[in-house]
Order: C-alpha cells, then sequence, then structure tokens
C-alpha cells in the first residue's frame, strides 16, 4: 500500500509529539515525587523538634516535682541546736536520676 508523502511527515510529527509528550510526563512526574520528598522530610523534621520539644518539657516538669518531692527526705535532720540546710549535690543527683528515666529501656518516647 503506497502512503502519500503528506501522510508519512504526518505520521513522524505524531510519533515524535508523542514522545516528547512522554519525555515531558516523565520530567515532570520526577520533579513531583522529589518535591513530595521534600514535603515530607520537611514535616518530619517539624513533627519531630516539636515532640523533642514537648518531651523536654515534661522532663524538665517531672525532674522539678520529684525534685521538690524528694528534698525532705534527703535533707540530713536537723540537730536540735543547728538548722537543716539542703546539699545542692544531691538534689543535682535527683535532677540527674530523673533525666534518665527518660532514657531508660522500655520508655517510650512519645507515649
Amino acid at each position: 500500500m503506497a502512503r502519500s508523502l503528506k501522510t508519512s511527515y504526518l505520521l513522524l510529527a505524531l510519533g515524535v509529539s508523542a514522545v516528547l509528550a512522554l519525555i515531558l510526563g516523565g520530567l515532570a512526574y520526577y520533579e513531583h515525587r522529589v518535591t513530595t520528598a521534600d514535603a515530607n522530610q520537611l514535616t518530619y523534621a517539624t513533627v519531630e523538634q516539636k515532640l523533642e520539644t514537648d518531651l523536654q518539657a515534661r522532663a524538665r516538669s517531672f525532674s522539678n516535682i520529684t525534685s521538690t518531692s524528694l528534698a525532705p527526705a534527703l535533707i540530713p535532720a536537723a540537730s536540735p541546736g543547728r538548722a537543716a540546710t539542703p546539699r545542692p549535690g544531691r538534689l543535682a543527683q535527683v535532677r540527674l536520676f530523673c533525666g534518665r528515666i527518660y532514657s531508660a529501656p522500655g520508655f517510650s518516647k512519645f507515649g
């Protein structure tokens, strides 16, 4: 079957257009995936930072409450002629211990 020159050029132009459309579609899809991955990474980093800040605030609050509750037990009993004086080293140890509770095995960071 003989084709005319006009039909051959038309089919060639249609084929080239289809290939270009596929290439442009592939590039647009790739750019979409890269943009989505960047957005997901940014969202994850923001949520992680907020959770870490909240966890540190909870740990600080827990440490303050615990140190207030345990301070009387850690201060030695006063002699009749002498006032009880807190020992700063002991209070710092209590705060350090309370900070370790959050990194203990089995403690859920997000729970």
